[in-house]
């Protein structure tokens, strides 16, 4: 088995990396990976709020008055941002429509990393008027000079995909900074919102290729699950966690178990870790389990179940056998419909207790594929994906995003109702647009797997 990189050099190289593309990226060129705000505030060496005291229409500047140092202690008591110098792109940025989104009196926030006298940073910036729709993400660099007023930032571009990272208002967007920043999990999410934990991290690399959807310390499963936000009219919210002792978990509704987390070079979770989450299916919650990984000689434990299965050791495969059983059908169809070929596996589930219910299997019957075990008023659902790369990812993407929707399915029909069931109704009336789940995963403004918004 192919094993993941935990050295101490390997995550300094990956959080080099994070900064460099983060912040460094060529004048011409877009930001097109997936960040989280997460990563943005882990680059950043400084993050400061302020507010827009002078627009120049016709030289094409403005400037923001420095009021609160949100991370770090800045020296600019005002950014000095040059707009005409932008790039134009055809209807995607030009200093044209940089301008337009500058007005006297607006919050803004900058989040900006210093090395040396190199100054590079992110701005973000909306109005009144578009509160329903997305802000402004945007480009500026700068030289540091001994005598701080004379520091004119340079404007190179709107990004043009950073409203995947956040699509809402300036103040929202810095009270989830400031409450990240202080360590709440699900920052800003919504009290209807189902919350999904997500444990990653720790058994998959992060997504580092030129071409991947995120970046250098979220995970490509991590990355793809957050875009299955809404379900049935419910929102679904999704916080990341490389803790093992699940912090959070018991304000969560749903805990993916990602790859390689529960066993990789032997079993990683405690007896207080197990017992949590068995009390947590108990009382409602769904986990899901995607994966594991097994030796020969040391198989993966079941400690976190009531009962007894044994993760053993195996070939990447892709072929699968669905039993008989509705819920099967459900999860091999809804919304989307998964066939043998068509997704990951690689070590897998076998010597299973009667009292699960076995969906899927693969190996000639053997071993499991999908496996439901109920218990109280929650559940279990058991995988043998495989979701150790990128591309791996996206040939499971269809029945990660089924999961997810049967354990939101599950959630509605068992759990408390005035927190969890569908607000459809009322969300039709009131032609509400949905906003992106406030939180540092994403924000993704779309649903759909294949789609890159400009």
């Amino acid at each position: 088995m192919n094993r993941t990189p935990g050295n101490k050099q390997f995550y300094t190289t990956i959080m080099v990396c994070i900064i460099w593309l983060i912040f460094c990226i060529r004048a011409e060129a877009f930001i097109e990976r997936e960040y989280t705000l997460q990563e943005v505030i882990d680059a950043s060496t400084n993050i400061v709020s302020g507010i827009v005291t002078s627009v120049d229409k016709k030289r094409m500047r403005a400037i923001v008055e420095v009021q609160e140092n949100l991370k770090g202690k800045s020296d600019f008591k005002q950014i000095k941002m040059n707009i005409a110098v932008g790039d134009t792109r055809g209807k995607l940025t030009s200093p044209q429509m940089m301008m337009e989104r500058l007005d006297n009196g607006l919050p803004i926030i900058v989040f900006y990393q210093k090395e040396g006298r190199n100054l590079a940073a992110l701005g973000y910036v909306s109005k009144p008027a578009l509160e329903r729709s997305e802000g402004t993400w945007f480009q500026l660099f700068a030289t540091d000079q001994p005598n701080r007023d004379d520091v004119w930032w340079r404007h190179t571009h709107i990004e043009a995909y950073m409203h995947r990272t956040f699509n809402g208002t300036t103040k929202n967007l810095q009270k989830i900074v400031k409450d990240t920043l202080v360590g709440k999990m699900w920052a800003g999410v919504s009290e209807n919102a189902v919350k999904a934990l997500v444990l990653t991290g720790n058994g998959a690399k992060p997504v580092l290729s030129q071409e991947s959807t995120g970046t250098a310390t979220a995970t490509a499963e991590f990355l793809t699950l957050k875009k299955f936000d809404e379900v049935n009219w419910n929102n679904v919210a999704y916080q990341e966690t490389k803790d093992r002792n699940l912090p959070g978990l018991e304000d969560a509704h749903i805990l993916w178990i990602g790859q390689r987390e529960i066993g990789n070079d032997g079993y990683h979770l405690s007896k207080d870790t197990e017992d949590r989450i068995k009390r947590f299916v108990e009382k409602g919650g769904v986990v899901i389990l995607s994966s594991q990984d097994s030796d020969p000689e040391r198989p993966c434990g079941d400690g976190w179940s009531p009962e007894s299965i044994l993760g053993v050791d195996g070939q990447r495969r892709s072929d699968f056998q669905i039993v008989d059983s509705s819920a099967a059908e459900t999860l091999f169809q809804k919304p989307n419909v998964v066939k043998s070929g068509q997704i990951v596996m690689d070590d897998t589930w076998t010597n299973w207790s009667k009292k699960y219910t076995v969906l899927a299997t693969t190996n000639s019957g053997k071993d499991i594929a999908l496996a439901m075990l109920k218990r109280g008023q929650g559940m279990y659902l058991i995988t043998a994906l495989h979701n150790a790369t990128e591309q791996d990812v996206k040939a499971n993407a269809t029945l990660m995003e089924n999961l997810i929707h049967f354990a939101v399915n599950h959630l509605s029909r068992y759990q408390d109702v005035s927190r969890i069931l569908s607000r459809k109704a009322q969300r039709k009336n009131e032609q509400v647009s949905k906003p992106s789940p406030a939180h540092f995963l994403a924000f993704p403004s779309a649903h759909k797997l294949s789609g890159r918004a400009p």
